[in-house]
């Protein structure tokens, strides 16, 4: 795997040299970081949560949402703490291919889950990046920003399409594209310019990434 061996490493460390000095010179990176990769940089991913995971795997996400509904003494899924990622089999706790997931354990499952693909399978990465980022801009010097704030700082303000986002929303019953509402919210906001967009969007997801 060529991003945990030595080079890729490396190149991680080179990177996160390079995003600090533009940080620190005022110079905007064509980049979208996730909210916990950014939360990494601040925090050292101590505040990292479970519901972060939606912007990095939505899939995975959901998977997890669906397994939180479900009743373990009426459906066996033969869950165990363990997780399979890239090729490796990883315990999420000791012992953890002989544990099996039940109504009891299922929410510290989903949360170990989360956190593993988040943190724990991306360490060296992100540990890498940390370090050279660090290097140039110690994360204390930047901690009191929230994650939104230090993705403006980086990014600058995202271009916002109204008429794509339009097109990818999903809506639920009784609206549908086609309600007047629908359509004078988005013919309101269609006049705004990017940051007031940016705005709403860190509003609706808690980001200013625009959604792929």
């Amino acid at each position: 795997n060529f991003a945990q061996s030595e080079e890729g490493l490396e190149k991680l460390r080179f990177t996160g040299m390079i995003i600090a000095r533009a940080l620190m010179q005022g110079f905007l990176v064509p980049v979208q970081f996730t909210k916990p990769f950014l939360k990494q940089i601040l925090h050292h991913g101590d505040k990292i949560k479970p519901e972060d995971l939606e912007d990095v795997s939505e899939e995975l996400y959901n998977q997890l949402q669906k397994i939180k509904q479900y009743d373990f003494d009426k459906v066996d899924l033969d869950l165990r703490f363990e997780v399979d990622f890239e090729g490796k089999t990883t315990e999420l706790i000791e012992k953890g291919s002989e544990i099996k997931v039940d109504n009891k354990n299922k929410e510290e499952y989903i949360r170990l889950r989360s956190l593993h693909r988040m943190k724990d399978a991306i360490t060296k990465q992100v540990s890498a990046f940390c370090d050279g980022f660090d290097s140039i801009l110690p994360h204390e010097k930047v901690r009191m920003f929230t994650p939104t704030e230090l993705c403006l700082l980086i990014c600058g303000v995202p271009n916002i399409d109204v008429d794509d986002l339009r097109r990818n929303v999903e809506f639920k019953k009784p609206y549908d594209i086609n309600s007047p509402v629908i359509k004078l919210f988005f013919n309101t906001i269609k006049k705004w310019d990017d940051e007031n967009l940016a705005k709403l969007l860190i509003f609706i997801t808690g980001t200013s990434r625009v959604p792929s």
